[in-house]
């Protein structure tokens, strides 16, 4: 596993960035959100990743924060999603607003990111508890249950 990378941002392109780290240069899937907030090209970067290892290829996805790998993993952990649809919705909303979306049970937010998986994103809804997904913070925003709604998600998903 790769945790993080850590080194020169040499070249960002459409879906997809590359890293220098002493003369290797790591090609890491972002999504588009996570990008337009990168620095420009010659500065250094930390990027937080997760290894997808398939017969057929190896591929780092990345996030600017723990917190987002963290909410990209549990996407990735509903059945139907991949980790390219787990991009493609976290390219379409932020993490704090697909969070925000599952707890006011806002289906048409989700169903408007990019993407195949149009059946796998109502499945969000079948998965996280309903007083989860009723809990708000006193401000209104959802940002103070991120953690309560993730570990809920873990103990559903093993059983």
């Amino acid at each position: 596993m790769i945790s993080y990378i850590r080194g020169e941002l040499v070249d960002i392109q459409e879906d997809k960035i590359i890293v220098d780290v002493g003369g290797v240069g790591y090609g890491i899937y972002m999504p588009r959100q996570a990008i337009t907030r990168l620095p420009a090209a010659g500065r250094e970067v930390k990027i937080h990743t997760y290894l997808n290892v398939r017969e057929d290829a190896m591929q780092l996805f990345g996030f600017l924060s723990k917190d987002d790998l963290e909410v990209f993993k549990l996407v990735i952990g509903v059945s139907g999603i991949g980790p390219k649809g787990g991009l493609s919705i976290l390219s379409g909303m932020s993490p704090d607003e697909l969070r925000f979306a599952v707890i006011s049970n806002d289906t048409k937010a989700i169903s408007k990111t990019p993407g195949r998986c149009t059946g796998a994103r109502k499945r969000f809804f079948g998965i996280f508890p309903r007083n989860e997904r009723k809990r708000r913070s006193s401000s209104g925003s959802c940002a103070g249950v991120g953690s309560a709604w993730i570990w809920q998600y873990r103990g559903a998903a093993r059983g």
